[in-house]
């Protein structure tokens, strides 16, 4: 009768098993664990007039473990607001997290839709922040401005910023609007007195140049003048107003 094999047994290290065990209950604990729920979150950034919709969005995650919270969700709600640049969330294990916010910054106003501003690059947003010292710009004529449409337009949302941020530096004091007409092509108007014609975009700084020493030389240019025309900056002409002695 053959003999029967005895088994070899094998032994278990069992160093790497308890690690990963450890490993795995210590990561539970965490996950669970009210310990390390959100207690504390601070806001840096936001505006005034946001802190209800931001404070809604993080009270939605107090009380949750650290672990649980997700930083791109807190992040993609903050971003809902239009006038949001950025958004980043960061927490600890301790209970405290911060969100920073950073807004858009408005350089013009656009005229016939209330609280919509532009930023230096040409985006538009809402926002309720006071935009009364700030250039109003007209857009093409035939646009429709609601906020939706807007932000997928085709004009030239990007000069208009970069001509209102350098209007405002000259003109700090007066009231400005832009236009962008596609028959009289860019101009602006200073307060009530006086219309400036630039003709189209090309060499929009040396036309702007221009004016400005047209100003140096002259003081009484703006009050004395209904039109400026820039159209040809290196040969600039004006129509003189004629309730000017």
């Amino acid at each position: 009768m053959p003999k029967r094999r005895r088994r070899r047994r094998v032994a278990l290290n069992w160093g790497p098993i308890l690690f990963l065990a450890s490993v795995a209950n210590i990561t539970a604990g965490l996950f669970f664990s009210p310990l390390t729920a959100i207690r504390k979150v601070r806001v840096v950034g936001a505006s005034p007039s946001d802190q209800a919709r931001i404070q809604t969005i993080l009270d939605d995650e107090r009380g949750k473990p650290a672990v649980q919270v997700s930083p791109r969700l807190v992040e993609t709600r903050a971003l809902e607001a239009s006038e949001v640049r950025t958004a980043q969330f960061g927490r600890n294990l301790f209970g405290h997290a911060e969100l920073t916010i950073s807004l858009r910054r408005p350089v013009a106003t656009v005229n016939g839709a209330p609280g919509m501003a532009m930023d230096p690059t040409g985006n538009l947003f809402s926002t309720k922040a006071d935009l009364s010292a700030l250039p109003s710009v007209y857009p093409p004529q035939g646009d429709d401005w609601k906020l939706e449409c807007a932000l997928v337009g085709t004009w030239a949302r990007g000069r208009m910023a970069e001509l209102s941020e350098s209007l405002k530096t000259t003109f700090q004091n007066d009231a400005l609007t832009l236009h962008d007409d596609p028959s009289s092509g860019v101009f602006f108007t200073i307060g009530d007195r006086v219309r400036v014609i630039l003709g189209d975009w090309s060499d929009l700084q040396v036309k702007l140049r221009t004016l400005r020493g047209l100003l140096s030389k002259d003081g009484e240019l703006l009050n004395e003048s209904s039109e400026i025309n820039l159209t040809a900056p290196d040969h600039p002409t004006r129509i003189k107003r004629t309730d000017t002695p």
